[in-house]
Formats: C-alpha cells, structure tokens, sequence
C-alpha cells in the first residue's frame, strides 16, 4: 500500500470527522441564533423606541460574538482534524513495516544529489532501523559508519564534508508543513486554510 492509499485512507476518515464536526458547528450556530431570536422578540414586546433600539443594539453584538464563536469553533476544529491527519501520516511512517519504510527512506535519500553521497562521511539513524536503513544506504551508494540516534524516530542525517542532509520525518514535514497543510484542507473541507 503506498503512501497515497495510506494517506487517502486518512483522509477519507478525516473528510467524515470534519462533515461531523461541520454539522455540530451549523446546529450549535442555529440554536445561538434561535436563542438570540426568540429574546429578541420578548423584549420587542415588553419595550418602548428607545429599547426596541438598545435589544437591536445588543442582539447585533450577541450575534458577531456568537458567530465570532462559532467561527472559533470551526477553527479549533479545523486544525484538530489537520493536525490529526498530519500525526496519522507521521504514525504511519514510523510504524510501518521494513519494506514501507525502506521505500520511503529511498525517497528521502533521493533527495540528495547522487554526486554527493560518496561524500558522505557518517550517518546518524534511528536505533530501531539501523539494518533497513544500512540496506537502503548501501543501495544508495553511501556507505559511511552509522550511528544511533534515539531522538529519529525516523528517516536520516546524513553527515558530509560541506552540507549535513537532515532527511529525518520530523524536517521533512516540517518543511513540506505549509504544502500538506493546505492540501489537506482543500481535501477535507474544500477551502483553503
């Protein structure tokens, strides 16, 4: 199964947990304007002119802060269902099996100008993947010492004489961030962030 079928599979999780979260919010948003409403008309009979424009007043206030809220809401909402979508992506890297994970180690590595990793002098890995990622390596021309590094959870660093290539899954998503990002938004609520 390749990253796509992973990541679609999330995602069509994630797509039914935001039409969820979107129907909560649009029931939420009625009953605060229902409320709003139906104060409203109480207090339109019990007023004068001048009250009738005080409540007018106050309703518009109570309806921006309760719409403000409920915006809030979708928001927080929003960012749980991205940020959820991104850990899955992440867990599923790491817990992925020799053969996944040697793909995408491959990809990352291919990331590295062919040129370059003969000038490759160590390698720092992930404890519990130094044999997939020696078999990796060795497929991919570099050939340097490993050396165990318990705070990658995944991918490399890549140690040269001019340029260290950090290819760990935690600097890649964080550079590729804004990107996933925005295509997880587009895909789960068909807007952008």
């Amino acid at each position: 199964m390749a990253l796509h079928d992973i990541t679609q599979k999330i995602l069509d999780d994630a797509r039914a947990e935001a039409q969820r979260i979107r129907r909560d919010a649009k029931a939420q948003i009625k009953r605060i304007i229902a409320d709003a409403e139906a104060q409203k008309k109480a207090r339109e009979r019990a007023s004068d002119q001048e009250t009738e424009r005080i409540i007018a007043q106050r309703e518009r206030a109570a309806l921006s802060r309760a719409r403000r809220g409920a915006q809030q809401t979708i928001a927080a909402a929003k960012r749980a269902a991205i940020d959820d979508v991104l850990a899955r992506v992440r867990a599923a890297i790491v817990d992925a099996d020799d053969a996944r994970y040697a793909q995408f180690l491959t990809r990352f590595i291919a990331a590295v100008p062919e040129g370059e990793r003969g000038a490759i002098s160590a390698v720092r890995v992930p404890p519990q993947r130094r044999a997939v990622t020696q078999d990796v390596l060795a497929k991919t021309g570099i050939t340097a010492p490993l050396t165990d590094d318990a705070t990658i959870d995944a991918g490399v660093v890549l140690v040269g004489a001019d340029a260290d290539y950090d290819l760990t899954l935690a600097r890649v998503l964080a550079d590729r961030a804004r990107e996933l990002e925005a295509q997880i938004t587009q895909k789960l609520f068909g807007t952008q962030q």
